[in-house]
């Protein structure tokens, strides 16, 4: 009985009052009056998944005491019924709803009401989930460097270094440019003295990103404090905001020996032109490429330029006369860094374009200068081209007559063990470019053009060989920085891929995103390349790097680079860690294994336990180099089946996926495929395979060594088998642009729920090592180089050895 008569006596008078309805209870509902007239939802807006509990919840939110469902899809409420002793029997109310079968929802003009307090509170939000913590702790990652200008256009921040230490006062009243070139310098740095002073050159715009344009111009700015300060920009030439006049950039610097003269050459557009032919003048024409090769002078550390620039001639040849302008105007440009020798002689590199702005035919020439360092009189300087001739050194596979051929941006690296120079630039193949002049004339004609190599690995076999351009240093149509160190070797800067053209369709990534560091070393009159390791990521991964300069001071070497896109343009400057460079000079003769962050040690099948925590939560970044490596010696699977299957080589647990558990696997696939797989506690799966040419390695004869890095600063998983650091293979078809994955920024613990950490091998692995870090490159070609005289018998089947 929902309703009962109660007899009330009031002043003599009998009443008859209907009791309050009982809830929740089954009531008769009419179109033209709702029981309930609050409407929260009658088909959709979330009546098509309804349940009881969501309605009451929704009119609880709403202050209502009553809440009631009908027809399976209807939800309302109300704080009295309109006709509470319209009551149906219970089961009128049959319905199940269309968010839960098992419960009901009324029915056709059939509510079921119920009263809000008799749904429970739904249970308290869990807290948002923080984002991913930045790697603050990575001196690797971009933001973390030492500010030298944010905002507008920069480019190409080239240093000198001088024992010269200036007055902190005379920098902060130095500068001449207008108030468009005035930062606002940071305090100096108590003791900054001690370290060398920089001066640098940029080119630079205060106004918004357009590359090119009007503002463009030459500025320079010093430190002695090792980036942390720097003096106020001093314009190198006037210039026009307005106007592609007199738009100068891309220069460098070079000292003399002492400090006592600077000297900063770019390209200037000294004619003024403002347009391509037939074309009217804009103000968006790109304007620095056209023009001379201007050089200035500072005797007194860069504080102050002369008040004349002086042209350096450059002959014409094939590529000026049939360019856009047929001559009259010259295309070029240069990104290379001032050699300079003890004798005052000084050179650079750079490119002849045939068609405006960027485009082949294009060649590489070298300026030389016998005296630019040690004439005081500047008239008096003299300048040579180099080669003769009416060809410079052309692109990979020579400058063809339909002008295709990309030589660009080239470095010229003066060569120690022979009267020869060597040049390295970048071309749209996939790979650095790479020729060597004659032996003691640079003005004869040059080597013809062939992809940069890696260095044979210093003992066993140069396995590379075994598969064609292999061992080419791979790199996209962007910028590099070989430079010359005290110690004889060459460091230098490039991105290790290729361009990514359709494989950042998906997940855009900018091919400038990472740059890497490799040493060069000097073998049979040429220049090759070590093993290259990361320095410098952005996770801002649509990001694009470059035009670097690398700045040696006393011990300590450091980077500068340039973001120069929209939003806005920053140039920084940044520390690079000296375990890196050491680490890269040492890497032809390191044979020891890396024992620092061994958290377990493994020997065919087993089980064995690690510590909890031992496996990270990418979601954080406590330390530098935070992340994981395996590293081991695997026997190949036979190659006389043709069954194609997957077999696990480590992993953290055997059983099936469990919801909140994560897991760590490294597979190895018949054809000889490395597949690492990581899982954290909410299911999130990030994978990584290794390349063509590096699982074609692991599936031939023999016993190889395999190393699996996570690097939880840049979210990367680089591979290296048997001393190569897998690079993706050629740049063709078949080849991947880069050896190394990015991971997902979301990607957590992939430890969580394990406790503690159970892990399984396989018998296919010989003696294998868990790293609680992301080792370097050298690290883990010094585990293999320790391993191979244990492994060398069952590593070399077919083998040549090379040993130094």
């Amino acid at each position: 009985q929902s309703q009962r008569s109660i007899l009330v006596f009031l002043g003599g008078s009998l009443l008859v009052a209907a009791a309050s309805p009982s809830f929740p209870g089954c009531f008769i509902d009419s179109r033209a009056t709702r029981q309930l007239n609050h409407q929260i939802c009658l088909v959709d807006n979330g009546c098509e998944h309804l349940t009881v509990e969501w309605c009451g919840q929704q009119c609880r939110v709403l202050g209502f005491a009553l809440a009631g469902v009908e027809a399976s899809h209807q939800c309302c409420c109300g704080h009295v019924m309109a006709s509470p002793t319209a009551v149906a029997p219970a089961t009128d109310c049959s319905e199940p709803c269309t968010g839960n079968a098992s419960e009901t929802c009324g029915a056709s003009l059939r509510v079921w009401v119920f009263t809000v307090d008799s749904i429970p509170p739904p249970p308290p939000s869990p807290p948002p989930v923080p984002p991913p913590a930045l790697p603050m702790a990575d001196p690797r990652y971009i933001p973390t460097g030492r500010v030298i200008v944010t905002g507008g256009y920069a480019c190409q921040p080239y240093c000198v270094t001088t024992r010269v230490a200036p007055d902190s006062a005379t920098l902060a009243d130095s500068g001449i440019g207008g108030d468009t070139d005035q930062p606002t310098p940071a305090q100096p740095t108590e003791g900054s003295n001690q370290n060398l002073t920089w001066t640098c050159v940029m080119t630079y715009n205060a106004l918004d990103y357009v590359e090119g344009t009007p503002g463009e111009h030459m500025i320079s700015t010093r430190s002695s404090d090792q980036g942390k300060t720097w003096s106020p920009f001093v314009s190198l030439e006037p210039y026009s905001a307005v106007s592609t006049d007199q738009v100068s950039a891309y220069g460098s610097i070079g000292a003399r020996a002492d400090g006592s003269r600077l000297v900063a050459y770019w390209i200037q557009n000294t004619n003024n032109v403002s347009h391509v032919p037939g074309k009217p003048a804009s103000a968006s024409f790109r304007a620095d490429m056209l023009g001379e090769f201007v050089w200035k002078y500072s005797d007194d550390g860069g504080i102050s330029w002369s008040d004349q620039h002086y042209v350096i001639p450059v002959p014409k040849r094939f590529i000026d006369r049939g360019n856009t302008w047929n001559g009259t105007v010259q295309i070029m440009w240069q990104v290379d860094h001032m050699k300079t020798t003890q004798n005052g002689s000084a050179m650079f590199a750079f490119t002849k374009i045939g068609t405006y702005a960027v485009a082949p035919p294009e060649e590489i020439y070298f300026l030389f200068s016998p005296n630019l360092l040690s004439e005081v009189d500047p008239t008096k300087v003299s300048w040579e081209m180099w080669p003769d001739g009416d060809h410079g050194v052309q692109a990979i596979g020579g400058t063809s007559s339909s002008g295709s051929g990309i030589a660009e941006e080239p470095h010229i690296v003066p060569l120690t063990s022979v009267a020869a120079y060597a040049v390295v630039f970048r071309t749209s193949q996939g790979y650095l470019g790479s020729s060597r002049s004659a032996l003691g004339d640079p003005a004869a004609a040059w080597r013809p053009s062939s992809a940069a190599q890696y260095l044979p690995p210093p003992v066993g076999t140069d396995w590379l060989q075994g598969y064609a351009n292999a061992s080419g240093v791979k790199n996209p149509r962007g910028p590099i920085s070989p430079k010359r160190q005290p110690n004889g070797l060459v460091l230098m800067t490039y991105y290790n891929n290729a361009g990514f053209g359709k494989f950042a369709e998906r997940t855009p990534v900018s091919d400038r995103c990472h740059m890497w560091l490799t040493v060069g070393h000097e073998k049979d009159g040429d220049i090759s390349w070590c093993q290259p390791e990361l320095v410098l990521y952005d996770r801002e991964r649509s990001h694009g790097h470059g035009y670097p300069d690398i700045i040696t001071d006393n011990d300590a070497v450091f980077i500068t680079e340039t973001y120069k896109s929209l939003p806005a343009a920053e140039a920084k400057t940044h520390p690079v860690p000296s375990q890196l460079v050491q680490l890269l000079y040492s890497q032809r003769t390191i044979d020891a294994v890396a024992h620092d962050g061994i958290i377990a040690t493994f020997q065919g099948a087993g089980n064995t336990t690690v510590r909890p925590g031992s496996l990270p939560d990418f979601r954080t970044y406590p330390v530098y180099r935070y992340g994981f490596t395996f590293d081991g010696w695997l026997n190949s699977g036979s190659t006389s089946s043709s069954a194609e299957s997957w077999a696990a080589v480590v992993r953290t647990r055997a059983h099936a996926a469990t919801p909140g558990v994560g897991s760590v696997s490294l597979h190895r696939h018949s054809n000889g495929t490395a597949w690492l797989r990581m899982v954290d506690g909410s299911g999130m799966v990030a994978e990584s395979w290794t390349d063509p040419v590096c699982s074609a390695r692991l599936g031939s004869p023999g016993r190889h060594h395999l190393a699996a890095v996570v690097d939880g600063g840049p979210r990367m998983v680089l591979w290296v088998v048997d001393g190569h650091l897998c690079d993706g293979g050629p740049p063709s078809a078949a080849g991947w642009p880069a050896g190394w994955t990015l991971f997902d920024d979301d990607l957590g613990d992939v430890g969580a729920g394990i406790q503690p950490v159970q892990v399984e091998t396989a018998a296919a692995l010989v003696v294998g090592r868990l790293y609680g870090t992301a080792l370097y490159t050298t690290e883990c070609i010094g585990n293999w180089r320790a391993g191979f005289a244990e492994h060398r018998a069952a590593f070399e089947r077919e083998t040549m050895f090379i040993e130094e």
